[in-house]
């Protein structure tokens, strides 16, 4: 696996732009040529582009980027090795002269003047992107953050929400059992059934952002009844929708249809039910209120890619909804759930790590402001702080808790941020069963808890930190520095993808039958890692595959062993690295030669079957290898198919025998 083009734009880009200035201060090139100012352009630009590069973390690599990086490798292999020689080439090196690199760069930057202005131009392109976020507190591209979509983000934060608190409101009449406790309250005419946005990315939502999965339960919560809404953006005629109003949910409850349904906004005509759409659902929900995300913490258990995931969708919603409705009250671990299935076959047991916030209706404004000036407080941006609150909790797997209580809010707020830092040391001396790029997590949870990166510059006013504008620069400090590395964990990493759901299992489940101990292995989330990216140290994260692997047959007493047949050019068992490592080549089962030589010991005057031999017991060192030699040389192996048809044919045979 080759490396990433960024990654090897590095080294090649200050190699390349030292090599330029090597040729210009040699003089190959005057100030009076045509060429030399776009030399000297593009050896800055490359020095530039190979520090920035080295700077970004991964997760900062767009693939705009890594394209641009790998077209500037391939053009500057042009650069090098010119492939034609030119009546000019000829009169300044002499016909036989062998052209080293910088002879090379001269005359691509004296005689190729459109060449080299267009590679100039790939420089300047990939330096802008590079650079782009280095005015304006870090702009984001406009779709980021949405800003291309106004009218969706004030439907979802006013419109939608208004609609769904009032169809929410319940008509206890239209119930078939009246609960006599509700009919009593002090004002039963106020009564909302409850409702909670899942915080998940779905399959469907590709279409407008504002798209929305919901959860809408009887009074009781006996049903959960699961929910699409789709945001139109311009009003259509269609017969197959309802109008919904005040006490809509209810009806529909009392069917109890077992489906997923579909609800449609519009801003100039509200909210419709689709009567006649319907999917089915992807699991059925038991009844109750589900757990919470204090309890899933502390009592299931969470592999890195557990916690990832999930971090990455609670962060993603915070962000997306940061002005919303949906603020009118605190993220706490209290107030995320997670429904459990009804007992099935598919995962019995284990709990589908989708987490959901209750919709807050009824309450009048919000509970955390975004930002507090009150004196002596440490931190003064409350919800980015209770974001960093709730990834420590995921990230460490237990509640935030903090030692005492205090009655002043000042005193309180100071104290858990106290209590915060120091569960970021824990967290950070903490090794997820060595999952090596922990780190970006780690930074993520910091960011939010460090109250300097949300201090105004003594350069400028407060009143710029506060109202929209401040805002906007919150959300936007928040998006770069917490949701992308988070993003760049989950998709890129672990390869997880909208619509993907995950099952987690309880801590204290019975012990894996048998197995010696395997605490010495890299455990699993190294190796899910490493299988959804191409890494730098490929040779090494096959290994820890190959470990994991391994891990789990010894959990579940697997005795059968792994078999690879290496069908290639031979076997040479003089090699020196097999001689140092004489305990792997007893790995060695079988061998055979089926070339036409066939001499009686088994030979490899290639080279090629030593390496592949050599790196299978590199990669997975407890398999039986059986070697075949079917070709002396790997240029022979093309016309060895029958050869190795029938090879293929009697190993598998003596596999199943």
């Amino acid at each position: 696996m080759a490396e990433a083009a960024s990654t090897r734009l590095i080294s090649h880009a200050a190699k390349l732009s030292k090599a330029i200035f090597g040729a210009l201060r040699q003089g190959g090139l005057q100030p009076s040529d045509r060429g030399y100012r776009v030399a000297n352009d593009v050896a800055v630009r490359l020095h530039l582009i190979g520090l920035y590069l080295q700077s970004l973390p991964p997760y900062w690599i767009e693939l705009e980027i890594e394209q641009l990086c790998d077209k500037i490798l391939r053009d500057s292999q042009n650069i090098r090795r010119p492939t034609q020689r030119s009546p000019l080439v000829t009169l300044l090196f002499g016909q036989d002269k062998h052209t080293d690199e910088q002879s090379c760069l001269v005359v691509f930057f004296r005689i190729q003047i459109e060449d080299a202005q267009n590679f100039k131009i790939t420089c300047d392109d990939l330096l802008t992107k590079l650079t782009k976020d280095d005015n304006v507190a870090g702009r984001l591209p406009d779709s980021a953050l949405q800003l291309n979509t106004p009218d969706v983000l004030e439907d979802l934060n006013n419109n939608v929400f208004e609609a769904l608190q009032c169809i929410a409101l319940c008509d206890l009449e239209l119930h078939e059992t009246n609960n006599t406790a509700l009919m009593s309250q002090d004002d039963p005419s106020q009564l909302r059934h409850p409702a909670r946005l899942c915080l998940h990315e779905h399959e469907n939502e590709n279409s407008v952002p504002g798209n929305i999965s919901i959860l809408i339960s009887a009074m009781d919560k006996e049903i959960w009844q699961e929910f699409y809404l789709r945001i139109r953006l311009d009003d259509t005629v269609d017969d197959e929708r309802r109008v919904l109003g005040q006490g809509g949910f209810c009806r529909i409850l009392e069917m109890n249809i077992t489906a997923r349904l579909f609800l449609e906004f519009n801003r100039d005509h509200g909210l419709f039910w689709r009567n006649k759409e319907a999917q089915v659902l992807n699991e059925i929900l038991q009844a109750g209120a589900g757990e919470s995300l204090k309890h899933v913490v502390s009592q299931y258990k969470l592999t890195a890619k557990d916690k990832v995931i999930l971090s990455y969708a609670i962060a993603q919603s915070y962000w997306k909804y940061y002005d919303s409705e949906l603020m009118r009250i605190k993220w706490t671990s209290d107030g995320i759930w997670f429904m459990p299935e009804e007992d099935n076959n598919r995962q019995k047991g284990q709990l589908p790590l989708r987490a959901y916030i209750s919709l807050p209706f009824g309450l009048t404004s919000s509970t955390t402001p975004d930002v507090s000036y009150e004196d002596l407080l440490l931190h003064r941006c409350p919800r980015i702080f209770d974001l960093g609150v709730l990834l420590l909790e995921i990230g460490l797997a237990k509640p935030f808790r903090t030692p005492g209580r205090r009655p002043h809010t000042v005193a309180r707020a100071n104290l858990n941020h106290k209590t915060a830092i120091n569960d970021l040391s824990e967290l950070e001396k903490s090794d997820w069963d060595g999952f090596t790029h922990k780190k970006h997590f780690d930074s993520a949870v910091k960011y939010c808890l460090n109250r300097d990166n949300f201090v105004p510059p003594q350069s400028e006013s407060k009143l710029a930190w506060n109202g929209p504008e401040g805002i906007l620069r919150r959300r936007r400090m928040l998006y770069h520095n917490v949701v992308r590395p988070l993003e760049w964990l989950a998709k890129a990493g672990f390869g997880a993808q909208c619509g993907d759901l995950t099952f987690v299992s309880k801590k204290f489940g019975p012990p894996p039958q048998g197995g010696a101990s395997n605490t010495t292995l890299p455990l699993e989330s190294e190796a899910l890692f490493h299988s959804n990216i191409v890494p730098k140290m490929w040779l090494t994260d096959l290994q820890k595959i190959s470990e994991q692997v391994e891990r789990k047959r010894r959990e579940y007493r697997v005795t059968t062993a792994i078999r690879v047949a290496i069908l290639d050019t031979g076997l040479n068992r003089d090699f020196p690295w097999f001689k140092a490592n004489d305990g792997l080549i007893k790995s060695i089962r079988n061998e055979a030669d089926f070339t036409k030589s066939s001499p009686p010991t088994m030979m490899d005057t290639s080279g090629h079957g030593t390496f592949m031999t050599r790196l299978i017991m590199l990669c997975a060192p407890s398999v039986e290898v059986s070697v075949a030699r079917v070709a002396e040389n790997t240029n022979a192996l093309k016309s060895s198919r029958e050869i190795i048809k029938e090879v293929s044919r009697v190993i598998t045979s003596s596999l199943d025998a």
